[in-house]
């Protein structure tokens, strides 16, 4: 008898158990039903007053907010068409946008005349065209996308808004891969195994690059030390083929080869920590909301990389003979092939 006594208590506890989490369930259910109320009451409002206007950070939906210290001069439009006159009006990617599009244009003019006219690049043989017209290619592509990001930026769809910023990560991840493989190409230019397992592999990575930025999650706000970090991951796969070549060549050697591009890795490391640390808006917030923000300053320092991995491959033309001539993987491969 006690034990069905037991047994009944037990029941009415899973009765009571059962019913209390149906409680909390359907609490949280209306909780979500009105956030999901609110929100989309919020994107209704930033799409009626960005018809009017540009918007205060604190009027975007959250999905649209990324940098807390930019704060006002925001769009939020209808329509792509929308987003495409808003380059013919001040707003804070006024700047984003018309860094990359002048250097766009700057970089084709450039790229074509020399490939056509320049005495260096034009008696190149074939494969050195190829590889040139790789990553001249992936530095337009890269302005391109940044430029189409940007202005698409302001799009009030969100499925639209995603894409478009996967457009951005993917310029990136196939400059960076494109400016590695020509250092390969170069740098192994006497020694086909290598040179082509490395650039293999760096394709592969590029693979990665294209796809990953189009994961869901890679997009999310809270997640830009992640893309940051995966750049910069990326960009410093480098080093491996690096060390081979001080390796082989020596570091005397290698370090006047490679000198050039000095200049492009330090432009492009200020312009990480500007960009990831939000200088200097995160300092004075609101003070450069139109102009001189971290993006913009990336933008540049983007720019500035580039041109000096540019002129770095006329460096690299002329010294492709001669570098590696006598290294250590030349002599292996005499040896072998003597004895």
């Amino acid at each position: 008898m006690l034990k069905l006594e037991e047994f009944d208590g037990q029941i009415a506890d899973c009765f009571l158990r059962a019913s209390q989490v149906r409680d909390r369930v359907n609490e949280k259910l209306h909780k979500m039903a009105d956030l999901a109320s609110d929100h989309m009451d919020q994107i209704k409002g930033a799409v009626a007053n960005g018809a009017k206007r540009l918007l205060h950070y604190e009027e975007l939906p959250i999905q649209w907010r990324n940098n807390e210290h930019i704060l006002t001069g925001y769009r939020f439009l209808n329509s792509t068409a929308e987003c495409w006159h808003s380059l013919l009006y001040v707003h804070n990617e006024t700047g984003n946008i018309y860094t990359h599009l002048f250097g766009l244009v700057f970089l084709a003019m450039v790229g074509t005349y020399h490939l056509l006219y320049s005495p260096v690049l034009s008696d190149i043989p074939l494969s050195d065209k190829v590889f040139f017209g790789v990553f001249f290619v992936a530095a337009c592509k890269c302005l391109l996308c940044s430029t189409v990001w940007h202005t698409l930026s302001g799009i009030s769809d969100l499925q639209t808004y995603r894409k478009v910023a996967c457009l951005d990560y993917v310029g990136i991840s196939v400059l960076i891969c494109a400016s590695i493989i020509l250092c390969e190409y170069y740098g192994f230019y006497n020694h086909d195994i290598w040179r082509n397992t490395y650039i293999t592999a760096t394709g592969s990575m590029a693979i990665l690059g294209v796809a990953m930025p189009f994961m869901s999650w890679f997009d999310h706000s809270e997640r830009r030390w992640l893309r940051t970090m995966f750049f910069v991951v990326m960009a410093s796969s480098a080093v491996v083929p690096i060390i081979h070549l001080c390796i082989a060549n020596g570091l005397q050697e290698t370090a006047n080869f490679l000198s050039p591009f000095s200049k492009s890795i330090s432009s492009y490391i200020i312009g990480v920590i500007v960009y990831s640390n939000q200088l200097p808006e995160r300092i004075w917030p609101g003070k450069f909301d139109h102009f001189g923000h971290s993006h913009q300053l990336w933008h540049l320092f983007v720019m500035g990389g580039i041109w000096f991995n540019y002129t770095a491959i006329f460096h690299m033309v002329n010294l492709r003979e001669t570098y590696g001539q006598n290294n250590i993987l030349n002599t292996t491969t005499t040896t072998t092939t003597t004895i």
